[in-house]
């Protein structure tokens, strides 16, 4: 969203920068309403959807093997669901890894910390998979550090904890939104003023 004002929406206009085809789904963070869900399979072709879950953010602990993170996708009418997990870029970065990429219409991307999500996947063929498939019209979403890796500059994503806004060794997402920064928690964790230090010190953004 521009800001308002004419001169702040020519601003934006310049440097807040999405796909230009495909369709992108943030979501802050915690419990997520069903209609997002909802939303996120429709975009993403309904029953004849084929959504892809990334869970990577998350933990090893939170990933046990009857993982629930599909359940979501399929209440939401989505018939064809797979996982993709590696804790390694090279991995992710294989011809192999990538193939359920090529067959989607829709990716989600699962919270936990972004840290995780850059040293798998960050300059990567699955990184370019995702790319290619916002350029064919699919849907890419994502929710807590799954949002923030959504942007060009990372927020949230340094290994020492989550308190800490930004971090030099993390700093880049994946830039499906160019010359942006996005945050999670906001209300919840009471973050609204770490944005405006963002901004004071990034004003690029």
């Amino acid at each position: 969203m521009c800001p308002r004002g004419a001169a702040a929406q020519d601003r934006c206009v310049a440097t807040c920068i999405g796909p230009p085809t495909g369709a992108l789904v943030l979501a802050g963070g915690g419990r997520l309403e069903s209609a997002i869900y909802r939303s996120f399979v429709e975009l993403a072709g309904g029953s004849e959807a084929r959504i892809v879950v990334i869970p990577t953010a998350t933990s090893d602990k939170g990933l046990p093997l009857d993982w629930p993170g599909v359940k979501p996708f399929r209440d939401a009418g989505a018939m064809w669901v797979t996982v993709l997990h590696t804790r390694y870029s090279d991995v992710a970065n294989t011809e192999d890894f990538v193939q359920p990429l090529r067959q989607a219409t829709g990716v989600w991307i699962e919270g936990g910390r972004p840290w995780r999500l850059v040293e798998a996947y960050l300059g990567t063929l699955t990184e370019d998979e995702l790319h290619l498939l916002l350029a064919r019209g699919g849907v890419i979403g994502g929710t807590s550090a799954g949002a923030s890796m959504m942007a060009s500059f990372l927020l949230r994503g340094d290994v020492k904890g989550n308190d800490i806004v930004w971090s030099p060794e993390y700093q880049e997402g994946f830039g499906f939104l160019r010359g942006v920064a996005v945050d999670q928690h906001l209300l919840a964790r009471e973050r609204e003023a770490d944005m405006f230090q963002v901004l004071r010190q990034n004003p690029e953004l």
